[in-house]
């Protein structure tokens, strides 16, 4: 009976042992979107929302895009998707990490998107640079319609988190104009924005404002990309580096070299 009850014991903290082993359940890439300061729709990579399978790429089924435009709807906006998606490179091994955001509305009204993903472990340098890129289209929209996107650098490696801001650019129609385009300026901040030492691994988010005027044939298609590289010496400067180097070690040598 002892023995019994021993080996129950023994097998209830190995079932919890490996309870406490296994990862958390948790959104490690997500889209958020929100309306005067309030959450109404979550995404989450790998998902019922997400209609892509392949894992870091989000893209919105068409019956999550209705229910996020249920949701615009009832907080008073006529804004409506016709579509929305998200990647991000961070699980491959290359020079540089990236996170965008992609997609189309039409109608009226002000949504912000924020897509977030954590546990990059790359690029490797002493100095990275974070850089924010984007370009929006205006079609039907009145001359107060705008967007405005930010990229974060989260050293907490934080989900959704709004830590160190590279700037924030800013979009706008031309006026007078049925189809316009714009790149963004800058409005405040520093791009790119240079972290030095920078600690693996690191969380990124952007965050995309929409603020729409016009009709129900209002259209903006807008896209956004936060990039980070680590800092390169150019050519010629690696070519200084490399002839210094050698000439310090043969001056060495020189001194080194017993006298005859």
């Amino acid at each position: 009976m002892r023995l019994r009850l021993g080996h129950w014991i023994l097998s209830g903290v190995a079932v919890l042992a490996t309870l406490a082993a296994a990862p958390s359940a948790r959104a490690d890439f997500d889209i958020l979107i929100s309306s005067g300061g309030t959450t109404i729709f979550q995404s989450i990579d790998n998902t019922l929302e997400d209609d892509n399978p392949t894992t870091d790429q989000i893209g919105l089924s068409s019956a999550a895009l209705s229910d996020l435009n249920a949701a615009l709807s009832g907080a008073g906006l006529t804004l409506q998707f016709t579509s929305l998606a998200a990647t991000t490179n961070r699980a491959s091994s290359s020079s540089f990490a990236n996170l965008t955001v992609n997609g189309e509305v039409q109608g009226t009204g002000s949504v912000e998107i924020a897509v977030s993903a954590t546990d990059y472990n790359f690029p490797a340098g002493t100095v990275t640079t974070i850089n924010s890129s984007g370009a929006e289209t205006f079609t039907g929209a009145g001359d107060d319609t705008n967007g405005l996107f930010t990229s974060y650098f989260n050293q907490s490696n934080t989900q959704d988190a709004r830590e160190t801001a590279t700037g924030t650019l800013f979009f706008a129609p031309t006026p007078g104009t049925t189809v316009s385009s714009s790149m963004g300026t800058l409005i405040s901040g520093t791009l790119p924005l240079v972290i030095p030492g920078a600690t693996l691994p690191y969380s990124l988010t952007n965050v995309t404002t929409l603020n729409v005027t016009g009709d129900a044939n209002t259209k903006l298609q807008f896209q956004g990309t936060t990039t980070v590289t680590a800092a390169v010496p150019e050519p010629a400067s690696m070519a200084l580096m490399l002839f210094g180097g050698a000439a310090l070690a043969a001056r060495k040598i020189r001194r080194r070299k017993p006298i005859a």
